[in-house]
């Protein structure tokens, strides 16, 4: 229920006949009071009767329940805003949802209602997970007006997330073209209805927030019915939009359409267009601004100039007053009154320090330097043949040293030379007695396969294997033939 107030104050039961309402001015304010007291717009359910479509377009019909029925007016440019499905498959008998809005049909002096958006019965549960959602981003402090963030009057970049397709983008578009183009703008292309939508919108709002340039972002779409338009009432898309660091614009539907991303966003357009008018400046108007500034400075400018001005005569009149030449005058004769103390001071000083001088020479005299520098030369020189004394005899001695040094080296290298001559003298001896040396000179040691040497034919059979030792290396052979 809702409580309205007529603003009409009571009168006596009696009204004379001249003070009587017309029928028309009845109509008026019945239709006053029903659309100042009620809610702008209405989510109501029944089933469709009297269902008709008139030459113009608009459709009519009538909603009903067990115990009421209420006229609809459905006109043709709302028609146009409602899914084709749902408009097609309309009939009577069917159970549906109208958002509507209350009006008075005057001729007649009854009351309707004006249908912007029409779904299929099941839309209550919709409209029920849409509810509970927005309590809880409400509750979380996602929708408070606190937490909006400030939209930037001349962003360096502008994001656009939208579908490729569609009036949406063209429009945006259109409106950032035609109001600033000097304003870069980088476009997210997504789906915006669908099973995929919503994962799409929120993956595109985190690659915007990592774009360096950007500054804003706009999220836009056309209108749709709330199917339509239930990607933009995701929680995931509304966190997103929350934890995005740069500021969003939402510009989705008409003006009519509300979506929980309008709730969270920083800013809600009425429709794309809208979206983008808010986020860029006026290019006209920015034109008229600097006209404005620009004058603004000429006149500025030009006080200055005449402050300089003024300010200029004042100084030559202070000048003509106080001449250069004459403050020079007095300088010059200040200068020369300076010099004449300065060379007053210098020449006593130089009096004093030629006094000191003199003391310093007599001094000097007295307690000349050149007997203790005599002594120092004969003790320097006494010490220097001390040191080439001890100098030559620790020479000699190291000299004596190293000559024995010397003679046992020699007596090494000489028993070196004899032990190796010696080894030689063996090893030529071994070489000799060595089977190796028998293997050089042409002969061969034969072994059988068991590795024993064969000193017989006896040992082996015809047709065996044996191996050959040689003085380079080792051979396998059969044995063909036995002889004596």
């Amino acid at each position: 229920m809702y409580a309205v107030d007529t603003g009409i104050e009571e009168t006596n039961a009696t009204i004379g006949a001249s003070q009587a309402f017309s029928v028309s001015e009845i109509n008026a304010m019945v239709a006053d009071l029903l659309v100042s007291g009620l809610p702008g717009f209405l989510w109501v359910e029944g089933e469709v009767s009297n269902l008709s479509t008139a030459g113009s377009g608009h459709r009519y019909l009538s909603l009903k329940d067990k115990h009421s029925a209420v006229s609809c007016a459905l006109f043709r440019g709302a028609a146009r805003r409602i899914s084709s499905d749902v408009l097609q498959g309309l009939k009577n008998g069917d159970k549906i949802i109208v958002k509507a809005s209350i009006s008075v049909y005057k001729p007649r002096g009854s009351y309707q209602l004006i249908i912007s958006d029409i779904e299929p019965a099941g839309f209550g549960t919709l409209a029920k997970a849409f509810a509970a959602l927005k309590n809880k981003l409400d509750q979380a402090g996602l929708t408070a007006r606190e937490k909006k963030r400030p939209i930037p009057g001349w962003p360096g970049e502008i994001v656009v997330i939208t579908s490729a397709t569609g009036a949406a983008i063209r429009d945006v578009l259109t409106t950032l073209k035609r109001r600033a183009p000097f304003i870069p703008v980088r476009l997210y292309t997504t789906l915006v209805q669908g099973q995929d939508a919503s994962q799409q919108i929120v993956q595109a709002l985190r690659q915007a927030n990592q774009d360096a340039q950007a500054e804003v972002i706009l999220l836009v779409r056309g209108g749709g019915s709330l199917e339509d338009l239930m990607a933009f009432n995701d929680e995931a898309v509304a966190y997103a939009i929350a934890d995005s660091q740069l500021p969003v614009v939402t510009g989705i539907g008409h003006q009519t359409d509300f979506t929980i991303a309008d709730f969270v966003s920083d800013y809600r357009a009425p429709t794309p267009t809208a979206a983008a008018e808010i986020v860029s400046p006026d290019k006209m108007s920015l034109v008229n601004t600097l006209g404005r500034h620009r004058s603004r400075l000429f006149v500025a400018m030009r006080n200055v100039g005449n402050q300089r001005q003024a300010h200029l005569l004042a100084y030559r009149r202070r000048l003509s007053i106080q001449h250069p030449n004459r403050q020079l005058q007095q300088h010059s004769q200040r200068l020369d009154e300076v010099a004449s103390r300065l060379s007053w001071l210098l020449r006593g000083q130089l009096g004093q320090k030629r006094q000191q001088l003199s003391q310093y020479q007599r001094r000097l005299f007295v307690q000349s330097p050149q007997k203790k520098a005599r002594q120092a030369r004969e003790q320097l020189g006494l010490l220097f043949r001390q040191l080439l004394k001890r100098t030559q005899t620790r020479r000699s001695k190291e000299r004596e040293r190293l000559d024995l040094f010397d003679g046992r080296l020699t007596r090494w290298f000489e028993q070196l030379t004899f032990r190796r001559q010696q080894l030689k003298g063996l090893e030529a001896r071994l070489l000799l007695l060595s089977p190796l040396g028998v293997l050089e000179r042409g002969y061969a040691l034969a072994f059988d396969d068991s590795g024993q040497l064969i000193d017989s034919v006896k040992q082996v059979t015809v047709n065996s294997n044996i191996t050959l030792r040689l003085s380079d290396g080792t051979l396998t052979a059969v044995v063909t033939r036995l002889g004596r």
